[in-house]
């Protein structure tokens, strides 16, 4: 009894050390799958959002592995601009690396964070992010993460309007850029600089920022988007500074496309360097270009340049009335901005609803994973109690299985000699049977009949083949005959093949018969090629004997 324990205690020990080792290697493998999928996200994020979602049953992951495919998994989204609806995924990531020590990926799990809740709208949380990701980040030697960072988290404060604050955040962002040696990007960087420098009103530095981020660009990308952008920006600095000629050069070097929202922006600013430059008609011309009845901030614009046009040229009565139409598009557009602010905080009840009731399904599945561990253990305390019982039970079942056993060996050993008899008396019986109706259906007169013809020679065939030609009488008694000496046979044909007709079923009936092709001729009637022809078709049409290898003979003769 002790060494039995002492086997289930050990066995288990072993079951429970395999397990853990075999989730042990599954984890890593994971983690090594993850870390190729992070590998290639910097230069193909579509391949690295397939291999994420290849990973089987990513809801089964748990610790390292899970935040870290949260983090991935985020990470492909943005860089394939998918949308992200909210932050229960990121969260994972963030609020596991809070605690930890890697501070790249705590600080890449605050800055998609970030991203989530900026794109939700909730602007304070993201700057708070933002900042923790910052903070986060300080001794990180990812210089193109840190530039992305700044960058990022500069944009979002110009648009806060902290512009200083932004500006800072440009030139950390463009001194990462600069060590990395990342021409591309650090173009964005200048260009934001620049904008954040024209909203400062320092229009030298932002002219000195949005040059230099020309010039790199005409030097090594020529992007005609980003080309076009820096045109703009360059042509309001020199717009606002009173240089209208120069920002009318500008504007010039831009290629948008035709009917564009930026097209129309530039046309707007053609038009207000034109009406600086007293060039009333040439305004007017690019004025009436921006002309859009269904975009409000067109047609305000386009009523607030008409109306300062129609002054310059002293029509004051048709300036007012531009200018009443322009406070009307200012009411409807201020009241769409209400409109989106109530639908913005519409959007945001939702999602808290929608993550209250995650965080209640979180808890509820928590609960029911510790019943189910607490269930699980008492199991396998329970197992070694019952093997206990069953073994006890096992010993005192055995010894009456074994005396029942005795007595049933003498019982099977009479039962299969009784079996043995009786087998070999119906072997016997259908033997007999089978030797039986061939004797009945050999000694049939009809089939000595057609016997006696076969066994003529070709001359008394031909001579006398009209009297040997069976009648109708002659073929139900024959089709009985083999019904009765042959398990049904004609009936099973009939019932298979229901498409065979009355002269093929007395083909078939014939060849079972083994009578030759010739013979079946002058029973039937017909000629040679005929029947040939009949043969074919009951093969393929009506019997479906694709098979070359079996010929209809031995197909009716087996049947």
């Amino acid at each position: 009894m002790k060494s039995s324990r002492v086997i289930i205690i050990i066995v288990l020990l072993l079951l429970v050390f395999g397990g853990f080792s075999g989730w042990q290697y599954a984890h890593r493998r994971i983690y090594r799958e993850l870390q190729a999928v992070e590998r290639v996200m910097g230069t193909h994020p579509d391949s690295a959002l397939s291999l994420l979602r290849k990973i089987s049953s990513p809801d089964r992951l748990h610790g390292r592995n899970r935040a870290y495919y949260a983090l991935l998994l985020t990470q492909a989204y943005y860089k394939n601009y998918l949308p992200v609806t909210d932050d229960s995924l990121i969260r994972i990531a963030a609020d596991y690396y809070a605690s930890g020590s890697d501070s790249l990926r705590k600080s890449q799990s605050y800055f998609y964070l970030a991203q989530v809740y900026r794109d939700l709208g909730d602007r304070r949380r993201s700057l708070d992010c933002f900042h923790r990701a910052g903070l986060s980040a300080e001794g990180c030697r990812d210089y193109k993460y840190l530039g992305l960072l700044y960058y990022h988290w500069g944009c979002l404060l110009q648009e806060e309007k902290p512009y200083s604050e932004g500006l800072s955040k440009f030139w950390i962002s463009d001194f990462y850029k600069r060590l990395l040696g990342d021409t591309a990007s650090r173009v964005y960087s200048l260009t934001e600089m620049g904008w954040s420098y024209i909203l400062l009103e320092k229009y030298d530095s932002a002219y000195h920022c949005l040059s230099e981020g020309l010039e790199l660009e005409n030097r090594y990308d020529r992007n005609p988007y980003k080309l076009s952008v820096l045109h703009h920006r360059l042509a309001i600095c020199y717009y606002l500074n009173g240089k209208y000629r120069e920002a009318l050069y500008h504007l010039n070097k831009e290629t948008w496309e035709e009917g564009s929202a930026p097209r129309r922006r530039a046309d707007l600013m053609k038009g207000r360097s034109f009406s600086g430059l007293q060039q009333l008609d040439s305004a007017r011309y690019y004025i009436e270009r921006i002309r859009q009845e269904d975009d409000l901030d067109a047609m305000l614009e386009y009523n607030l340049m008409s109306s300062r046009l129609c002054r310059q040229e002293g029509n004051f009565r048709q300036a007012l009335a531009y200018h009443e139409q322009y406070s009307l598009y200012v009411d409807s557009l201020t009241h769409r901005r209400e409109n989106e602010r109530v639908m913005q905080w519409q959007k945001k009840y939702d999602y808290s609803l929608v993550r209250n009731e995650n965080m209640r399904l979180k808890t509820e599945s928590q609960q029911k994973d510790i019943v189910t561990l607490v269930c699980i253990i008492v199991l396998l305390l329970l197992v070694p109690v019952f093997y206990a019982v069953y073994l006890r039970f096992k010993r005192r079942k055995e010894s009456f299985l074994r005396r029942q056993h005795q007595l049933m060996e003498a019982n099977i050993q009479s039962l299969q000699a009784k079996d043995s008899e009786l087998l070999r008396i119906r072997q016997e019986l259908a033997s007999k049977e089978r030797k039986w109706r061939e004797s009945v259906f050999l000694s049939d007169p009809l089939v000595k009949h057609i016997d006696t013809f076969v066994q003529l020679s070709l001359l008394d065939k031909d001579r006398l083949f009209s009297s040997y030609k069976l009648s109708g009488a002659d073929w139900d008694h024959l089709i009985s005959l083999l019904n009765s000496c042959h398990n049904n046979y004609v009936s099973r044909l009939q019932s298979e093949f229901p498409g065979l007709k009355e002269i093929e079923i007395s083909i078939c009936c014939l060849l079972r018969m083994h009578i030759k092709n010739r013979d079946i001729c002058y029973l039937l009637g017909i000629s040679d090629d005929a029947l040939k022809k009949r043969k074919y078709r009951i093969k393929t049409d009506k019997l479906h004997l694709r098979d070359a290898e079996i010929s209809l003979e031995d197909f009716l003769c087996s049947y």
